[in-house]
């Protein structure tokens, strides 16, 4: 893994699902470029419990989404940093990669 590069990762407050991706979606903001970001509804099931009811599923996602909000943005600003030249424009927070952020804890620089 690449060592972080220390670059300004923002995030949009915007947030919203995506029906066929079965994902939460949020942006990242990294100098001028915009990236998607997606968090799955398994990483989000796994945490909260979130009832599988097809017809309201989507409100329990995003509030899962906001309970976990710092932590699956943490992930995805790693994995970024981890990635940039190999970035096609959509980072992917897996439920593996939210339980590596959860017992990894890297020292501050």
């Amino acid at each position: 893994m690449k060592e972080p590069t220390g670059m300004n990762v923002t995030f949009e407050a915007r947030r919203l699902y995506v029906a066929p991706r079965k994902s939460v979606l949020f942006f990242a903001v990294v100098g001028e470029r915009r990236l998607r970001c997606y968090v799955h509804e398994t990483a989000l099931l796994e945490r909260q419990n979130v009832p599988r009811d097809e017809t309201e599923a989507y409100k329990h996602y995003l509030s899962a989404y906001d309970r976990d909000k710092d932590l699956i943005q943490a992930v995805a600003r790693r994995l970024i940093e981890a990635n940039v030249p190999e970035l096609d424009g959509a980072v992917i927070v897996s439920s593996v990669a939210r339980t590596l952020e959860e017992t990894t804890k890297v020292p501050s620089r």
